[in-house]
């Protein structure tokens, strides 16, 4: 029963994608009468081989196209298969068809219910966490900048790590300008979410201003002016060090550094070093220039504007607009059908093979699969080849695991570990997302 709870709560988990408040509670809505349903037909025709074959193929399809209408309801599809495997997993012989999918469905509310008190109690913590990565991630590119005062860099390194860098600040960027424009225009403003808004705008300066900081000193400057290079050195090192502690919650309590970038532009400079110099000024100029924007970031909130009104949900879809959008993405061109094809493809051909050859544990495989479909519609090679290194690696630390005969009392340590270490890295690290559902 523990089990089949946790599960539940897993499946709810993946389900629940949506930034705006109002449009979760619409897919909890949706999604709990959905995973009872399909997990009490599951219950149903276990028994039954060729028609838990078929039904798996049709089901799956129609629920891998759910995401043609919607991200989120692709997302609710997605984790209704999954509950469907789940429901196979803790199924057993003789047991009432009731009692596994109230079970999977209680985990589930559970779910729910800590949700709702989360929802009330820490209110845009998600776009919180995405704001500190943002932050975390822009301190790192500034970490970038400060190698060439320690070391000789390759310039053609540094240029590629820092557009690595950029890439990863874009996407955060961009990730939580989405999640803010689809709660505004919901309606859903608030104190703590034009704290938010504030804290990206200043994000995107700074970002800004760190395109250009390319500053390597020159042999020259560095046996004429160490102690020059050194405080700008430790200068950006305390920029760096407040970047990657800074978020919306401590920023009043966080002590703001003092630098005094005047003595750091009016240093005594040897006329022989001065037009070595001029590049250390200007990264002296952009590091100003963040610290000015990080002075910023204590200031007082914007008011609320009182005529801010929550807009009702509008469901304007109509079962005729529903069937015509379906249908026009029928086609092998469409990235929606290959995916759904793929996967409902590989689900029933698992679950053939685990029928025919009676595999213990097979339908574990079943899970693997759709969990390593999961992040891409396209089957492009990057994705092939990062789903089989993730998966052979993996096989490889189990075999290693049962090679040495690990004890059964650590087993479960480490396969609580594969599983959060799973979800953490599903939507940014697909190669070892792969590895670990496979562990």
């Amino acid at each position: 029963m523990g089990i089949a709870l946790s599960l539940g709560s897993i499946s709810c988990g993946l389900a629940d994608t949506s930034s705006v408040t109002k449009y979760r509670l619409l897919d909890y809505l949706v999604t709990i009468p959905l995973f009872f349903v399909v997990s009490l037909g599951v219950e149903a025709v276990f028994p039954h081989s060729i028609l838990f074959s078929a039904s798996l193929a049709v089901v799956s399809f129609a629920l891998f196209m759910l995401a043609v209408l919607s991200p989120r309801l692709g997302a609710i599809g997605f984790a209704t298969i999954l509950l469907a495997i789940y429901a196979m997993l803790v199924h057993q012989e003789g047991r009432s068809i009731w009692l596994v999918p109230t079970w999977l469905t209680a985990g589930a509310i559970w779910y729910v219910l800590w949700q709702l008190i989360a929802m009330y109690f820490l209110p845009n913590q998600e776009s919180k966490d995405i704001l500190s990565d943002l932050y975390q991630a822009l301190a790192k590119k500034l970490m970038i900048h400060d190698r060439g005062f320690l070391f000789s860099t390759d310039k053609n390194q540094l240029f590629i790590e820092s557009a690595r860098s950029r890439s990863q600040i874009t996407t955060l960027s961009k990730t939580l300008e989405y999640r803010i424009h689809q709660q505004l225009s919901a309606g859903e403003d608030s104190a703590s979410l034009q704290d938010i808004t504030r804290f990206l705008k200043i994000a995107e300066r700074i970002s800004e201003q760190t395109r250009l900081m390319y500053f390597s000193p020159t042999p020259e400057l560095k046996q004429h002016c160490p102690q020059w290079l050194d405080r700008i050195h430790q200068a950006n090192q305390t920029i760096i060090g407040y970047l990657s502690q800074v978020t919306v919650n401590n920023v009043h309590q966080l002590p703001f550094p003092r630098i005094d970038f005047d003595a750091l532009r009016s240093f005594p400079i040897p006329d022989n070093a001065k037009e070595e110099s001029v590049a250390a000024h200007a990264f002296i100029n952009k590091l100003d220039i963040v610290y000015l924007s990080l002075q910023q970031l204590s200031s007082e909130i914007t008011e609320i504007s009182s005529s801010t009104v929550s807009k009702p949900i509008v469901l304007s879809w109509k079962w005729q607009e529903v069937a015509i959008k379906l249908a026009s993405q029928m086609t092998m061109k469409s990235s929606y059908f290959r995916h759904a094809l793929r996967g409902s493809l590989s689900l029933t051909t698992g679950l053939i093979l685990v029928r025919l050859f009676e595999l213990d544990f097979g339908f574990w495989t079943l899970m693997t699969s759709l969990l390593v479909l999961r992040p891409n519609l396209s089957m492009t090679w990057t994705r092939l080849l990062q789903r089989i290194t993730g998966t052979l690696s993996g096989l490889i630390v189990v075999a290693a695991l049962l090679h040495f005969q690990v004890s059964s009392d650590i087993l479960p340590f480490i396969f609580c570990i594969a599983a959060v270490l799973f979800f953490h890295t599903t939507t940014k690290q697909y190669g070892w997302a792969v590895f670990f559902v496979t562990l």
